[in-house]
């Protein structure tokens, strides 16, 4: 039930959001907007202020705008020429207005990190290299396959207490276990962590294997804790991370499509309805933290998602737009609304793929 309800007010944030932008951009470039819901109906309540019905929806899974005209002059046949309609305005307008949606979306992800920062919350000190962290503990940020720590059964997110060499005991920050490490790589080394599953310390015994003409033992260590910063500190940076976490979110899903196509993609990272539910669940249980970080990086992978050239999506509305400046005419409505259907379908079946996929890891 929790899953449930926090699904609810993540789709409702991230949809709302979403679809405001594109209203407020629709209204500021001269577009008639004839309704702008959140939720589905049936209709709790709704209020008509100039030209636009504003809706609640009973089912919350979602919104909707409807701009006049979006969908091709068959849709304003008996006002073709009125300057309103969306197909009438400017290109450029039109492509803003597709965008509004996504640029929204980053916003809200820059928002949303800047009140954490503020509020105080978990970093790296790659991140914040300047910052004071307060309560910080060095974690393996990465390990590498085949390595001795992976072989030993080190994973990512283990804390490393410490580390002893000959019976000698070494504590210190991530930079100070990485040098002792390689100070120390004819050695056994034996590395004291806690295991970030069962919050049991673990101890392993383990060699060094050659790595480009350097002794390792596969990990990447990094010292993680508290930063709070003062608001415009912490707007800055949080405009930082929204950049940073949106790269690497653009690399993830330029390495899923690149692997789909060679037959490597690693879909063990994907989450439809059923696994976003349960991650969802969980980050509200966890605390406001969790869960305000966990809605800022989902609003990342919406926009970052809706720019890809997919019928259906804003990127593949966008692409319309951009053939249509160059043949400087609007593309015939039907094959507008046979080429949308398609890629609407291709986004449901793919919807019900990834939700195999979750069902089938909850089994």
């Amino acid at each position: 039930m929790t899953s449930f309800f926090a699904l609810i007010i993540v789709i409702t944030i991230l949809v709302f959001v979403h679809e405001l932008g594109h209203f407020l951009i629709a209204k500021a470039t001269g577009c008639r907007v004839d309704e702008f819901a959140v939720g589905f109906k049936p209709t709790i309540v709704q209020k008509k202020w100039g030209q636009t019905n504003y809706v609640l929806g009973a089912i919350p899974i979602g919104g909707y705008v409807k701009i006049w005209g979006e969908n091709g002059s068959e849709e304003v046949e008996n006002d073709k020429n009125n300057p309103t309609a969306f197909y009438n305005r400017p290109r450029m307008y039109q492509a803003l207005v597709l965008f509004g949606g996504v640029l929204f979306n980053f916003i809200l992800a820059w928002l949303l990190f800047s009140f954490l920062l503020m509020r105080g919350t978990e970093v790296s000190q790659v991140q914040f290299p300047d910052a004071q962290l307060q309560d910080a503990r060095v974690m393996a940020v990465s390990v590498l396959p085949d390595y001795p720590a992976a072989q030993a059964g080190i994973e990512m997110t283990d804390v490393i207490a410490s580390l002893q060499v000959q019976g000698q005991e070494f504590i210190g920050n991530s930079d100070e276990l990485t040098e002792f490490i390689k100070d120390n790589s004819s050695e056994p080394i034996t590395i004291n962590y806690i295991d970030a599953e069962t919050d049991q310390v673990q101890s392993v015994t383990v060699g060094t294997q050659s790595y480009n003409d350097s002794q390792i033992v596969g990990l990447v260590l990094d010292d993680i804790g508290t930063v709070q910063l003062p608001f415009f500190e912490a707007v800055m940076s949080g405009a930082v991370m929204t950049w940073d976490f949106s790269i690497t979110i653009i690399y993830a899903f330029a390495d899923l499509i690149s692997g789909l196509f060679t037959g490597s993609a690693d879909t063990s990272g994907l989450a439809g309805p059923v696994g976003i539910a349960g991650i969802a669940g969980e980050s509200f249980t966890a605390g406001v933290n969790d869960f305000v970080w966990f809605l800022a990086v989902l609003s990342l992978n919406l926009a970052i998602f809706n720019l890809l050239p997919i019928p259906a999506l804003d990127g593949g509305r966008l692409v319309f737009v951009a053939v249509e400046s160059v043949i400087r005419r609007p593309v015939n409505p039907k094959w507008f609304m046979y080429v949308n259907i398609t890629g609407f379908a291709f986004l449901i079946g793919l919807m019900l793929v990834v939700t195999v996929f979750d069902i089938s890891k909850l089994l």
